[in-house]
């Protein structure tokens, strides 16, 4: 059975933490005419959870001064004092560590320095206690003309409740120079892991590259890019990876008509891991656009590429053409359509032909001045060559694999994927194989369509009504029914007064393996005359038969002297016995 915690314990903490802030306050820079502005800030914070079992409190205080001399480079200083005071279960902590926030800022001509350290500490719905610690400091040195420097540094840690920690440590130095149409730049990072959980892992990226962009007469221009890449990653078990990335990109574009347009890019990338046997893993691909416009909204062009990659540690060519176009037009006012339609071609020596259809309408009509609706329709057709499952026969490999199978007994298949034959044993003879056998491969085709249709409309001045519904079908003809996954979702909005207004929204997805999800949520949201504002919501979730429903409310209240008092809490399954709820008061005074 799990013990309450008893009242008498937040009492203590509260006078605890009233007579260090009581302390801090007595001793509060007075503004004077000297040379320093101050400026500061007082902020308490009570939290509670409560999931119908146990019962967590936080109570915790933060006081923070922050002087600027005026002088002529920028110099910001911020310190924090906090004080924290935990309740959970028997298990009272509190914090003696009173140092909450503490950094600086110096900012000059061409450089800025900042450093700070944060600590916080914040109470989950669920009520575990979660302690963060960050610390960071950059620096930034880029005077005209000269290379500019870059540098950070970034500490994080956490620790929960049950005690256990993550950490997370970032180093990044970057350094980048504009000379002209050449643009230099350089870069090392590197993180450190530690889950808590598992072993500690470590990364180091290093990274060099270089473009140059120019242009050539007066309707060309070139750009080319070179970068080079090596990556690391080490854990604690020893186990280290290393890539080695070289990327080359060369672009150029050119547009001697105003009707014509040409575009040539290539892209070479070469990868290499070395990982205990490692390899090399290479990519290029480069293509020639031509796009023509012969009438005002219309585009037709054509591409015609070659893509190279690795595949099962052999390279493979794969060229391929499209052919499309595209149209938009405006029949009125309020009406405007665009269509747009293609078709690609893939050659494969290895793998056949690959063939891809595509067509899109999208259209914008005003049924009235006060409703608007978007519409968009697509649809892609594929069609390739299917799979041979080599499972299907005695044996499969390339063909000088078959000499392996010489000696088989009669009727022994063997598929050779390289030349898509099939062979077999006549007799149990060595060797005594048939004629190959071409294996015709079938063609798979599929669709895959989608509908979305948007409809916003403005019913009156003080009223929004915005309706959305998606489809999505994958079916071997083209069709819209059938599965699919589909999707519909909608919000009103009702702005009864200037400072008074209600918001609903609902969303509700299946999908075509049939689950389905769907949540829906109100919400009441109110400012008064002095600005004090309150958020009421209500709110349900469900997936596939299960869910539950969640009541929220948020208060602020503008007190005088530049304090402000917020009121947060939460309820899940109200006026239930399973109901269990978040509440959190924050006070905030600033001078």
């Amino acid at each position: 059975m799990v013990k309450r915690v008893a009242t008498s314990g937040v009492m203590r903490g509260s006078l605890w933490l009233g007579a260090a802030a009581g302390c801090l306050l007595l001793v509060t820079p007075v503004p004077s005419p000297a040379l320093i502005r101050w400026s500061g800030d007082l902020t308490s914070e009570y939290s509670a959870a409560d999931n119908n079992i146990d019962r967590t409190y936080l109570l915790q205080s933060y006081f923070g001064i922050t002087a600027r001399p005026p002088r002529k480079r920028l110099l910001d200083t911020r310190l924090n004092l906090r004080l924290s005071y935990f309740d959970a279960n028997g298990d009272t902590r509190f914090d003696t560590n009173p140092l909450g926030t503490v950094g600086f800022r110096v900012a000059g001509d061409g450089f800025q320095l900042d450093a700070q350290q944060l600590r916080s500490a914040s109470l989950t719905t669920l009520g575990q206690l979660i302690n963060n610690r960050t610390r960071r400091v950059s620096l930034s040195i880029g005077p005209s003309d000269w290379p500019r420097l870059f540098a950070t540094f970034n500490q994080y840690e956490t620790s929960l409740s049950s005690h256990s920690k993550q950490r997370n440590h970032t180093w990044t130095v970057t350094i980048d120079h504009t000379a002209g149409p050449l643009y230099l730049h350089a870069g090392y990072y590197r993180q450190v892991q530690n889950p808590g959980v598992t072993d500690e892992r470590s990364s180091d990226n290093t990274r060099v590259g270089a473009t140059y962009q120019r242009s050539i007469a007066r309707t060309t221009r070139m750009n080319l890019a070179i970068d080079l890449d090596r990556h690391t990653t080490s854990t604690s078990d020893r186990l280290d990876t290393i890539g080695d990335l070289r990327t080359m990109r060369i672009g150029l574009t050119s547009r001697p008509r105003t009707w014509m347009l040409l575009d040539f890019s290539l892209l070479d990338e070469r990868t290499e891991t070395r990982k205990g046997p490692g390899g090399t893993y290479w990519s290029r691909n480069y293509d020639l656009t031509g796009s023509l416009y012969p009438w005002p909204s219309t585009r037709l062009y054509s591409t015609v590429g070659n893509r190279g990659f690795d595949d099962d540690f052999a390279q493979r060519d794969v060229d391929y053409v499209i052919v499309g176009s595209t149209w938009t037009t405006e029949l009125t006012r309020s009406a405007s359509f665009s269509l747009s339609a293609s078709h690609t071609t893939e050659s494969d020596p290895r793998r056949g032909t690959n063939q891809r259809d595509y067509g899109a309408l999208n259209s914008d009509l005003y049924v009235s001045p006060r409703m608007r609706a978007h519409l968009n329709l697509s649809t892609t057709h594929n069609s390739s060559p299917g799979f041979i499952d080599p499972a299907r026969y005695d044996g499969a490999g390339d063909f000088t694999g078959r000499n392996a199978f010489d000696d088989s007994f009669a009727g022994f298949t063997y598929y050779a994927t390289d030349l898509g034959q099939v062979f077999t044993k006549r007799s149990a003879a060595f060797a005594d194989w048939s004629e190959g056998v071409f294996v015709e491969i079938p063609t798979v085709r599929q669709y895959r369509n989608s509908l979305t249709l948007q409809i916003d409309a403005v019913p009156s001045q003080k009223s929004r009504l915005s309706l959305h519904y998606s489809l999505d079908t994958q079916a071997d003809r083209l069709r819209l029914g059938g599965d699919a996954s589909q999707t519909w979702s909608g919000s009103l909005s009702y702005q009864a007064t200037r400072r008074a207004g209600f918001t609903m929204t609902g969303v509700r997805s299946s999908s075509a393996f049939g689950s389905s999800r769907s949540s829906w949520t109100a919400t009441l949201n109110t400012t008064t005359i002095r600005r004090h504002r309150l958020s009421l919501s209500y709110g349900s979730r469900g997936s596939s038969g299960s869910g539950g429903r969640q009541a929220a409310l948020t208060l602020s209240l503008m007190l005088p002297r530049g304090s402000q008092l917020d009121l947060i809490g939460s309820v899940r399954e109200p006026l239930s016995s399973r109901a269990d709820s978040f509440w959190r008061a924050r006070y905030v005074n600033t001078f």
